[in-house]
């Protein structure tokens, strides 16, 4: 089992890098946990998944993230801006949207095959809500 690495060193774009293969449920716990600390910064960030697969995630861990997204929807709809997630896989574009059936994320979100494109959006859409 891999880790989901997390770097913030260039806020307000967080990274996520998602293991190879699979990750515990530990390592999904602790991920929420700091994604809740960067809700309790009360600033507007984005974040950028690299890495996604089919693989990485189980059904229960989506589970934990829909119930994730439920419970903390004002606070992202507040905070975070909006995600990209980076895969070339249409099976993982699938997951995300059965996800978002399951619980709606309340900021935008969009697959790209690469990051530039995944970036370029972000940052556009960060420009759009600080004038806005």
């Amino acid at each position: 089992m891999g880790r989901i690495v997390v770097d913030d060193s260039q806020w307000p774009l967080v990274q996520i890098f998602w293991p190879d293969g699979g990750v515990s449920d530990q390592d999904v716990e602790a991920f929420l946990a700091l994604g809740r600390l960067h809700l309790e910064r009360r600033q507007r960030f984005l974040s950028l998944h690299h890495g996604m697969r089919m693989s990485t995630i189980s059904a229960k861990q989506r589970r934990v993230f829909a119930e994730h997204v439920r419970e903390y929807d004002s606070e992202l709809a507040q905070y975070m801006t909006a995600a990209a997630i980076v895969t070339p896989s249409a099976v993982i574009r699938a997951v995300v949207r059965a996800i978002h059936w399951i619980a709606p994320p309340p900021y935008p979100q969009e697959t790209f095959a690469s990051a530039e494109q995944a970036e370029r959006w972000l940052r556009e859409v960060y420009a759009q809500k600080r004038a806005g």
